[in-house]
């Protein structure tokens, strides 16, 4: 019996693979930078976040995980699930999920950034 490729494979090794590097760079950045920054107070965190550069850092850091992410749990659902109806629902709600945590992140940073 000879199994369909889902003839997308290389695109999503290529991506997985590119949001790692970014990845990479960007998590020291986010670290160093909130070790410089904050001092554990409340008025500290709220200054970092509002600041342009960490705004945007963190924004473009949260858009680059979640997309890993969404690649990552795309190629466990069509490796590991062999219906094609629950595959279809677990991708379905695997993009749901990222769309809202993408939108969620973005305007909390849009709120924090510009004093909603």
């Amino acid at each position: 019996m000879s199994e369909k490729s889902a003839g997308h494979g290389t695109g999503h090794f290529i991506g997985e693979r590119v949001s790692a590097i970014l990845l990479l760079f960007l998590m020291p950045w986010l670290i160093v930078s909130a070790a410089l920054s904050l001092d554990g107070s409340y008025d500290s965190a709220r200054a970092w976040l509002a600041s342009p550069v960490t705004s945007i850092g963190l924004g473009i850091f949260l858009l680059i995980s979640l997309y890993h992410m969404r690649l990552g749990v795309q190629v466990i659902a069509e490796d590991y699930l062999g219906k094609v109806g629950t595959r279809r629902l677990v991708l379905g709600v695997n993009t749901l999920i990222t769309l809202l945590a993408a939108a969620v992140g973005v305007y909390a940073l849009y709120q924090i950034s510009f004093g909603g």
